[in-house]
């Protein structure tokens, strides 16, 4: 998952342009609710701008999978047992 937390606009354009987000987060507390619609609204309609950024998409993603190595590493013995 790859969540931005978006203030306005221009963040949520870039967020998906550039990182393929999945998962919008707004702030309640800096966000009112026509401001929020017209982020949502935005976030929805733009998509990943593709060859320009996939590179930076695919890094995180190999971090990513490095990061759920180490987790499941960490797990105790009883846990690794079940996955």
């Amino acid at each position: 998952m790859r969540a931005a937390a978006c203030y306005d606009v221009t963040m949520a354009v870039s967020s998906r342009e550039h990182n393929d987000a999945n998962c919008l987060v707004l702030a309640a507390n800096y966000t009112d609710a026509a401001k929020a619609e017209e982020i949502v609204r935005v976030w929805l309609a733009t998509a990943h701008a593709g060859e320009r950024h996939a590179r930076r998409v695919a890094q995180i993603r190999e971090l990513e999978k490095e990061l759920k190595k180490r987790e499941g590493s960490r797990a105790p013995a009883r846990e690794r047992k079940k996955r």
